[in-house]
């Protein structure tokens, strides 16, 4: 039998050779069913036998990657995976608007949710040990809203002249330790102003 070359791992492959490890491990050593790890990792259960008879007969060397012929006819089956095109046209809904929903769902692309990889690393995030050490300060400019409401109130066009307004600032801070915040509603957002506040 001629020996076969290894070759090199895709780097987004869906197992790699330490996540086979791990799978099998589960099933040999930790006597989990098959059908638990296959849910699990997110494979089927075919693949997760095959990984554990190689394991089993060949050791840890059996889990590494092997050159394989091209198939005689390209496959037939789908991923089962689908993206927002498939789920857009199942629900009779507009491919851009399933897209919107998955992204703020987190799972927008196909290489998202995929539940063996762990959920992404908690932020690093630095606090100060005392409270006032360090404060954030911010200011937000927000269009004035007229005397006896705005638009929203009296319908667009039917406001009377326009009046001009101006604008108003808030000014928050943020305090790093605590995390807690005040805010005060002014009318510039000077120095001066920002010094007083």
């Amino acid at each position: 039998m001629a020996t076969q070359t290894r070759r090199p791992q895709h780097p987004k492959a869906a197992l790699t050779v330490a996540q086979r490890l791990k799978m099998v491990r589960l099933v040999v050593e930790d006597c989990w069913s098959v059908a638990a790890v296959a849910q699990r990792v997110q494979v089927d259960p075919k693949t997760v036998r095959n990984w554990r008879a190689r394991y089993v007969a060949e050791d840890p060397a059996g889990l590494m990657d092997r050159c394989k012929p091209a198939p005689h006819q390209p496959p037939t089956a789908l991923s089962g995976r689908r993206g927002a095109g498939f789920i857009a046209h199942r629900l009779d809904m507009s491919p851009s608007t399933v897209h919107k929903i998955l992204n703020s769902a987190g799972v927008g692309r196909l290489d998202r949710g995929d539940r063996s990889t762990g959920p992404p690393p908690e932020p690093l995030r630095y606090q100060r040990d005392k409270p006032g050490e360090l404060v954030h300060l911010d200011v937000k400019k927000l269009p004035a809203i007229p005397d006896g409401g705005g638009w929203r109130i009296h319908g667009k066009g039917n406001a009377g002249p326009r009046r001009n307004v101006g604008y108003r600032y808030v000014h928050s801070a943020i305090d790093d330790r605590t995390r807690l915040g005040y805010s005060e509603i002014h009318t510039n957002e000077t120095g001066d102003t920002a010094a007083g506040f």
